[in-house]
């Protein structure tokens, strides 16, 4: 009886596998929880392994931008950030994931006449894109074209 019961749940086990694969979705680990993004955060920096902040604009006088992920339950395969303006590719950059938990992240030194809307995708090994943040890198220059001038100072009466 007690090998009829492992033989059955070892059927479910390879039938609930085979499922996923055949429908794309991915399997659960062993406690239950399947791979995912467990942080996406753009930011001025990382330190100590952690963002300092989370930011949702960006003006164009501090070019330098990190996209700081957290990965869970994705150790063994390969994981890119994609970053986008205004929807076209502008670069990838791959990680390897070796771990159930592992912090990565990536950097993009934008120039100043770059502005408008930006996006960074985490994308699997098979194209999947697995999260999405956004952000606006806005001129900040007065009078001038987007790469020059003096940054816009606040008017007082």
């Amino acid at each position: 009886m007690k090998i009829a019961r492992i033989v059955l749940a070892s059927t479910i086990l390879v039938a609930a596998a085979a499922t996923a694969q055949a429908t794309g979705e991915r399997a659960t680990d062993a406690d239950g929880s399947k791979p995912h993004v467990a942080r996406a955060v753009l930011t001025h920096s990382v330190v100590d392994r952690e963002p300092t902040d989370d930011i949702r604009s960006l003006g164009n006088d501090q070019p330098l931008v990190y996209f700081f992920t957290e990965l869970r339950n994705l150790q063994q395969t390969n994981v890119t950030h994609r970053w986008l303006r205004d929807g076209k590719p502008m670069g990838d950059v791959a990680f390897h994931v070796g771990g159930d938990r592992w912090r990565v992240w990536s950097t993009k030194n934008l120039e100043p006449s770059w502005t408008g809307s930006w996006s960074v995708e985490v994308v699997d090994a098979e194209g999947q894109v697995l999260e999405t943040r956004t952000f606006d890198f806005v001129n900040v220059f007065q009078g001038a074209e987007a790469g020059g001038g003096e940054p816009a100072k606040a008017e007082t009466p």
